[in-house]
């Protein structure tokens, strides 16, 4: 009996917190919680051991990440570089600017370092924007992207570590590509003579996607999943800025309506579990055309949206430009000012929107890389994204490697304390958040273990 009083008396401790008379309202309920800290810390070590038991911690919500650059040698550093492809190893491509208006495309693999797709004949210029998970003829995933033929046209490429191959078109002169998937099929747009449309590269044939909306209407594609469900935007399918976003998958197309009190749509990404980044846009009442961007998860009729940042230092950061999401559901992008177009970038878990750049550790000591952008998640966690360089002042491609969560740590605080407990408490049974620790969908005893195993760390 001994052993059960120091659980009979914490419980009774707590039951102050969810009984609601008139001596414990709202507004002493953290009074409450301190006094319980103070006081019963013998008895959250108990709960916790006894806890432990019967519960297994996930881990918590990432906070930290490690800023690791994308070095390019010294004898051809060049005028800055983006990431735009990050798979499931870790590999990125991207391209490195080398002048006005001339870029090159560049893979790197953080085991062999840098390589370079070949050009196509004629080409000037070079941007790769994805990389399979499928590695082919070396270490790396098919690269594809587009190239920029001299006096013709742009087109979409494949490298496969030995050659580079022009994917062609579907009859005009221009095409792009801007996702592979695991079984090496590739999305992007293709030109049909009468308009731009969303296209599948699968087994060295192309499919036209968009002939199903209207052979004059433009429609892209911006992603695919490893079952080979893609999903892009119809261009002007109603009176502008009315696109719409669309799924289609193995010849079935769901045509999608504006985001929730919106006017239009747009599909940027889609995840193994079928989860789908959409964002519309919404008329902010300005007399300049001005609108604002909103983002949600879509899955299966149900739109979560993700927020935005608001008022940072006197700009309104009220827009959200989403990029990517992975097969756990963290979304990255950017959120932006409606009158200036200037970014905070953010990761979006659970739930909860976090500024990035307020999350990551300078790799070099002494020099601070200001994280301008967000662009890829993958499974790992790891984040593509871009950078300041502090001495050049040159945009650059970074990668961020995920430092190990601290368990119970709600806030990312780097503490486990009575902030954590205070979250825990005043969010109990809600559904989701950052103090749904273990990702559950509900806040209960099984996040309230997890901040008192690692109280004080």
């Amino acid at each position: 009996m001994r052993r059960i009083l120091p659980l009979l008396n914490l419980a009774d401790d707590f039951s102050l917190i969810f009984r609601k008379p008139r001596q414990y309202s709202s507004a002493p309920r953290i009074f409450v919680l301190m006094t319980i800290a103070s006081r019963s810390l013998p008895t959250l070590s108990f709960l916790a051991f006894w806890l432990s038991g019967f519960l297994v911690f996930p881990a918590s919500a990432q906070c930290r990440y490690q800023i690791v650059m994308i070095d390019f040698p010294p004898t051809s550093e060049p005028l800055g570089s983006t990431g735009e492809g990050l798979n499931n190893l870790g590999q990125v491509c991207g391209h490195y600017h080398v002048g006005v208006g001339n870029d090159h495309a560049f893979i790197w693999n953080p085991n062999t370092g840098l390589s370079f797709p070949p050009n196509l004949p004629g080409a000037v210029d070079s941007q790769a924007t994805a990389i399979s998970d499928s590695p082919v003829n070396g270490p790396n995933g098919l690269v594809v992207g587009t190239m920029d033929i001299l006096s013709c046209c742009v087109r979409a490429f494949a490298f496969d570590g030995v050659n580079t191959s022009d994917l062609g078109t579907l009859g005009g002169l221009h095409s792009d590509a801007e996702a592979v998937n695991v079984n090496n099929w590739i999305v992007g747009s293709a030109d049909a003579t009468s308009a731009y449309h969303a296209s599948l590269w699968r087994n060295g044939r192309i499919i036209d996607i968009g002939v199903a909306f209207g052979a004059s209407r433009f429609s892209i594609a911006d992603d695919l999943n490893d079952s080979g469900a893609v999903v892009g935007s119809i261009l002007g399918a109603f009176p502008l800025p009315g696109d719409r976003a669309f799924l289609w998958s193995h010849g079935i197309i769901v045509d999608f309506p504006p985001t929730p009190g919106g006017i239009s749509s747009a599909a940027h990404a889609i995840n193994n579990r079928g989860e789908i980044l959409i964002s519309g846009l919404y008329d902010v009442g300005s007399t300049q055309n001005e609108y604002r961007r909103d983002a949600f998860v879509y899955r299966n009729g149900t739109w979560t949206p993700l927020g935005a940042f608001g008022p940072v230092k006197g700009f309104d950061f009220a827009s959200n430009d989403p990029h990517d999401i992975n097969d756990a559901g963290v979304v990255v992008g950017n959120c932006v000012t409606i009158e200036t177009g200037f970014g905070l970038p953010y990761v979006w878990q659970n739930g909860v929107i976090r500024r990035l750049d307020l999350m990551t550790v300078d790799l070099t000591p002494n020099l601070h890389y200001q994280l301008r952008e967000a662009r890829r998640i993958n499974n790992l966690g790891q984040i593509l994204g871009e950078v300041t360089d502090p001495v050049t002042s040159r945009l650059r491609a970074v990668l961020l490697n995920p430092l190990p969560a601290l368990p119970g740590d709600t806030n990312c605080d780097g503490l486990v304390n009575i902030d954590d407990l205070t979250d825990v408490i005043l969010n109990w049974n809600n559904t989701g958040g950052e103090a749904d620790l273990n990702f559950d969908q509900h806040v209960d005893s099984a996040d309230l273990a997890q901040v008192i195993e690692n109280w004080s760390r």
